[in-house]
């Protein structure tokens, strides 16, 4: 068995050798060309708490095993407190970087043409929030896809398919959801009665869940002693109807301090509008005088409904 080591002060230099057995190195050895091993080659075979390094043209530790915590690290010497076999950190040559990450790329691609890239990253707020990305090339330009916060919520730009398999079908793709609250108006078709009108409290809370829209409405309002026929229609709706002819909403409600208010009162929402007018149950319109006459005064107006947007 050739073999390459060190006796008392002598070193054993070999150059332009050709070994077609094995070669066991006893110690310090540095080779200044290329190393071939067609058999394969085992490093630390007797299991000693040696580590093993790969450096780079920039990086020290380009790949780094640990021998004595049992961990294969990329790009920092030592693994730390972790129980993790494999740790990726930033590259040390580029130690303000608050991102590693990992990168496939198919056999037949070249490097930014198709990848997935899965990327932990510090948050925009610093600290030691991470976050993680994950990016799907798209036209040779990786675009994020998904987030998982540091919080626990997770994002997706672009809608998540149900029940359609893996097609991405657009009509089973959820690709919106909202809460929020919004301030409900009142308005009359004549001005007259619009500025003899006020409103004492009002407030709107809605849930949108792709396309749907569910809302509640509270106001607390003031009416003239006598009103004139006149529309009246709640306005403000935080999304406009669905634009498609033909398709209204129709909403019950609630008012109390009305005495002249013998039929059951609705709203009515048409296509493309944020705004809904009352009637009564026949459809008439002019639901001024609904609100107004002899029941003139404070009026509580509660509205409930469910409608589509564009």
């Amino acid at each position: 068995m050739p073999y390459v080591g060190r006796e008392a002060n002598s070193f054993t230099t070999v150059v332009d050798v050709t070994v077609s057995d094995d070669l066991t190195v006893t110690d310090d050895a540095t080779i200044g060309g290329a190393l071939s091993a067609k058999g394969g080659a085992v490093f630390n075979e007797d299991s000693v708490d040696v580590d093993f390094r790969v450096e780079s043209n920039g990086e020290a530790n380009m790949l780094f095993v640990d021998g004595g915590n049992d961990r294969v690290v990329m790009s920092k010497s030592s693994a730390g407190a972790t129980t993790f076999p494999l740790v990726l950190t930033n590259p040390p040559n580029n130690s303000a970087s608050t991102a590693v990450g990992l990168r496939f790329v198919p056999t037949n691609a070249t490097i930014g043409d198709r990848t997935i890239d899965i990327v932990g990253s510090q948050t925009s707020a610093g600290g030691n929030a991470m976050e993680l990305k994950f990016l799907v090339s798209n036209g040779g330009t990786a675009v994020e896809r998904m987030r998982i916060h540091a919080a626990g919520t997770v994002s997706f730009n672009n809608g998540i398919e149900l029940g359609s398999g893996l097609d991405a079908t657009a009509a089973n793709t959820l690709d919106d959801y909202e809460e929020g609250t919004f301030t409900p108006t009142q308005n009359y078709q004549n001005s007259t009665n619009n500025n003899a009108a006020s409103v004492n409290a009002a407030s709107g809370r809605y849930t949108k869940i792709g396309n749907v829209v569910h809302f509640t409405i509270r106001m607390n309002v003031e009416v003239p002693s006598s009103l004139a026929s006149d529309n009246y229609t709640i306005q403000s709706f935080p999304f406009a109807s669905e634009n498609i002819t033909n398709v209204d909403y129709v909403y019950s409600s609630f008012l109390n301090g009305k005495s002249l208010v013998t039929n059951p009162i609705h709203f009515m929402h048409q296509p493309n509008q944020a705004v809904a007018f009352m009637t009564d149950i026949q459809g008439t319109g002019n639901g001024g005088p609904l609100m107004g006459g002899a029941g003139s005064g404070t009026s509580e107006l509660n509205l409930t409904g469910t409608y589509r947007t564009a």
